[in-house]
């Protein structure tokens, strides 16, 4: 109960609620070529992220898939280059 009224409060409620609501957190990484970050063949290594919830991140996903429809069951940066409709898709975001 203390806690419920705690929350009420718009600030303290926000910062709090990070803490007891976990969020999932999806990483992914690009250009990882093994081990050795230093090799000449691996010019570029990003890792990301983000903390969208599962129904954001599945509209997100339909809304790209519906402006630029591919067969692909995983957007492969590399494979969406490769094509006008890939690139458009990439810039969409």
């Amino acid at each position: 109960m203390v806690l419920r009224g705690f929350l009420d409060f718009p600030a303290v409620g926000a910062a709090v609620s990070q803490f007891l609501f976990p969020r999932l957190i999806c990483c992914d990484e690009a250009g990882f070529t093994g081990n050795n970050l230093l090799n000449p063949d691996q010019p570029f290594f990003s890792y990301a992220s983000h903390d969208l919830t599962i129904d954001e991140a599945q509209s997100l996903i339909a809304r790209a898939r519906a402006d630029h429809p591919t067969q692909m069951p995983e957007l492969k940066a590399t494979k969406l280059l490769r094509s006008v409709r890939g690139r458009a898709l990439i810039v969409l975001f």
